[in-house]
């Protein structure tokens, strides 16, 4: 008897000691499904959120290039259809304004073509007078010239003839002789000399010199003389 409650005892203990493994087992199995089941359930939030996150940027990115491909398309629309039709209005006003700038320009530059025209014209008619006044002057001064050496010449001439009156008188006088002609010669690069020129005879040599000197002296210191207070 005593065996049989040892070794039941025995048994019932190993019995206590399975269920208590059994358990323990079962507990951490338990433990580790629930902490698996908590891992693939946040696995699947993270890939679920990643997701939302990739998807929430491919938005953003199709929103953007959406938005850009509109703006380009508007703005292509707007170039193409409003774009010309302003950019002609504005070629042709700026087209205008300088048209006008050019009309105000070229009026004044020939007002000033025309103010130089009149003062060139009138300078050119200031230089043919004053041209003409110069010739005048030249003319005058030559004829002034030309009379006043006429004059000279008639005086010289004068004091010629008074000399030949004189110097004939002298002669007759002095040989009682008739001369019938003189002439007096006039060299550029000597004295006046006289010259005698008679019809029937010739007169004496000495009387001839001596008388040619006097003369030609007294020749010489008058139109000498009269030159100087010409000039003078």
């Amino acid at each position: 008897m005593d065996s049989v409650i040892k070794s039941r005892n025995h048994s019932d203990k190993k019995l206590v000691d399975y269920v208590q493994v059994v358990n323990a087992a079962t507990a951490f199995l338990t433990r580790k499904r629930n902490r698996l089941a908590t891992e693939k359930w946040f696995g699947r939030w993270k890939v679920r959120q990643m997701e939302l996150r990739k998807r929430k940027f491919a938005m953003h990115i199709a929103v953007r290039h959406h938005r850009k491909t509109m703006t380009q398309k508007a703005i292509l629309g707007w170039h193409s259809e409003a774009g010309v039709t302003w950019r002609k209005a504005t070629e042709n006003r700026i087209r205008m304004e300088a048209e006008k700038h050019m009309q105000t320009m070229s009026a004044e530059y020939e007002s000033r073509i025309a103010q130089l025209s009149k003062k060139l014209n009138k300078t050119q008619m200031q230089l043919h007078l004053s041209i003409e006044k110069q010739h005048i002057q030249q003319e005058d001064m030559k004829r002034s010239f030309l009379r006043g050496v006429c004059a000279l010449n008639m005086e010289t001439m004068g004091i010629f003839r008074q000399d030949e009156m004189h110097c004939s008188e002298s002669v007759q006088k002095q040989l009682n002789y008739p001369i019938t002609n003189m002439t007096v010669e006039c060299n550029q690069s000597s004295k006046p000399t006289v010259r005698f020129i008679s019809d029937t005879a010739a007169v004496p040599d000495i009387a001839c010199e001596t008388l040619a000197k006097e003369t030609t002296d007294c020749i010489s210191s008058r139109t000498r003389g009269l030159v100087t207070r010409h000039y003078n």
